[in-house]
């Protein structure tokens, strides 16, 4: 206590010296008067100061907490559908340890991309820092790479969401096109109604889905077999990376989150850990929760045949709760990143079109961003899986695993005196080393296309 007093009294010198210049100039005039009148004046200086100090602590833990939950709410979602169908293939353990290494290279990956948007000015945005690093080639490359990204994750969404909606209304499963379009259309004309229904409808379905989630977890517990997590298959640890890059994305709010939590750079790192890890943690408890539930013969069976790994849980027992939670999980998460995903999308084209002085109206925003994806998800209503693997393994490991890294080494190597000082994660063996990791992750993804 002693030594926080001390501190704050050296802190605060400046506070004291018109005391002292009082108490002089009393001294100089021979008048008597003691320290006790100026007393509760320290005493409430002291106080100020600790509880300044306190507050500012305080506001910074607040920080670091909605920064974190705002992370792991941008990467939970319905990427969790496909990825015990993913990690099927090799096993529960090579399954959760691909996870892991997913998890540090996203978290990497996003630490770069955050060095990079600490120096760029405030309000930048992917667009901005692409070209000011990169040129217009860079804009407009990664303009098309975010358009095909957003448009592969509508179309998983739509193709394994349909289905789902169509059970919880009619009370079976149907892969008609006319499920297909009436789906869509509720969804765009959430959308068409703007952010606030969009943000109202989001925060109901998100409240539902952690909810489910918890249930979930309780539930399997007395359905979860040791055998069927014992299972696996090494030789196939790698091919579920794809999917697990979309699950992990969450770059695309770094630079809003930058601006959003004053630029503190401790903050925002331990944010982006965090809010990481609470991702990680869900993701694993997850895959043990339908692995262990399901046999991997039954999950790789759903993931040919295009549907989300709730259906798997249907061969439990059909009357079983968890499927019945299952089943409400899987549309509240579908429809949280159908909303978020798609509101994006028509912002981005509103801005794109703006860009070059184009007026469009609403209506007709929303119809370039449903029919399209509507269309692919009706053409071939499988596509689920392909859709989400395509995206991670192609538009995430882009944007956010080679896009970051590409970033740095132009603004370390080729830019003078953009960074104060370097950072062991700027030597150009870790960079070469991501870059790699990120090729690696398309090449998977081409590879199991063919």
């Amino acid at each position: 206590m002693i030594d926080l007093f001390l501190n704050q009294l050296i802190l605060n010198i400046n506070a004291f010296e018109n005391i002292i210049i009082v108490l002089w100039f009393f001294n100089y005039k021979n008048i008597t008067i003691s320290w006790k009148i100026f007393r509760p004046l320290i005493k409430s200086q002291i106080f100020m100061s600790i509880s300044s100090e306190a507050k500012s602590d305080k506001l910074s833990k607040g920080k670091l907490l909605s920064g974190s939950f705002l992370i792991a709410g941008t990467m939970i979602g319905a990427g969790m559908l496909g990825m015990p169908m993913a990690t099927a293939r090799s096993g529960f353990i090579p399954g959760c340890l691909t996870t892991i290494g997913v998890w540090l290279f996203m978290l990497m990956t996003g630490i770069l991309l955050l060095e990079v948007c600490l120096k760029m000015p405030k309000g930048s945005n992917f667009l901005s820092i692409s070209e000011h690093f990169l040129g217009k080639f860079g804009k407009y490359f990664i303009g098309l790479m975010f358009v095909f990204l957003y448009y592969s994750l509508l179309v998983a969404y739509i193709a394994g969401g349909a289905p789902l909606f169509s059970e919880l209304i009619y009370g079976r499963v149907s892969s008609s096109s006319t499920v297909y379009l009436i789906f869509s259309l509720v969804f765009g004309l959430i959308v068409f109604l703007g952010t606030k229904w969009v943000d109202r409808i989001n925060i109901a379905l998100s409240f539902s889905m952690y909810a489910l989630f918890v249930f979930i977890m309780f539930i399997s517990v007395n359905t979860i077999s040791i055998s069927n997590l014992s299972q696996h298959d090494f030789s196939k640890i790698l091919i579920s990376v794809p999917v697990l890059f979309g699950a992990f994305g969450y770059h695309n709010v770094i630079p809003s989150l930058c601006d959003y939590l004053e630029r503190d750079r401790k903050v925002l790192i331990l944010s982006i850990v965090f809010g990481t890890l609470i991702s990680l943690t869900v993701y694993l408890v997850w895959q043990q929760a339908v692995l262990g539930s399901v046999s991997r013969e039954s999950l790789q069976i759903a993931m040919k045949e295009g549907k989300t790994c709730i259906s798997a849980l249907q061969m439990v027992s059909v009357n079983s709760k968890l499927y019945l939670f299952g089943k409400y999980f899987a549309v509240s998460a579908l429809a949280t990143s159908l909303l978020g995903v798609s509101l994006s999308v028509v912002d981005f084209l509103k801005d794109g079109f703006s860009n070059y002085k184009i007026k469009i109206s609403r209506t007709l925003l929303c119809f370039l961003v449903f029919a399209p994806c509507t269309f692919f998800a009706i053409l071939k209503p499988d596509i689920f899986s392909s859709a989400l693997g395509l995206a991670g393994g192609v538009g995430e490991a882009i944007l956010n695993g080679i896009f970051p890294v590409v970033l740095v080494w132009v603004g370390f190597y080729n830019m003078n005196n953009l960074f104060d000082e370097k950072k062991y994660y700027f030597a150009k063996r870790y960079l070469s080393f991501l870059f790699l990791l990120g090729l690696m992750a398309i090449g998977i993804e081409i590879l199991d296309l063919l």
